[in-house]
């Protein structure tokens, strides 16, 4: 698997996926080619590669929620609304 040339561009893009917590688009991708080429000069270290990602603008960079988990939650939200049962609150005279 070491001498397979996709390693390292697609271990930097999973791993760089995986900590933003976002897919990789188009603006990520010159990067990524770099993140992957130095990867690879070094010897294929994952600790320099993780470094590398964890330090890098984008991993504190705040993105939105995608889509599947706003639905999510809204279907949480409305399941959980409609089995909720609040106790009654006594009237006073």
């Amino acid at each position: 698997m070491h001498s397979n040339p996709a390693l390292g561009p697609c271990l930097a893009s999973r791993l760089f996926a995986y900590g933003t917590g976002r897919e990789v688009v188009t603006a990520d991708r010159q990067w990524l080619v770099w993140l992957a080429k130095r990867f690879a000069v070094n010897g294929y270290r994952l600790p320099d590669l993780l470094q590398e990602i964890a330090t890098s603008p984008a991993f504190f960079a705040v993105s939105g929620p995608r889509e599947s988990y706003v639905d999510n939650a809204l279907t949480a939200t409305s399941v959980a609304a409609t089995n909720l049962q609040l106790p009654q609150i006594p009237v006073q005279p």
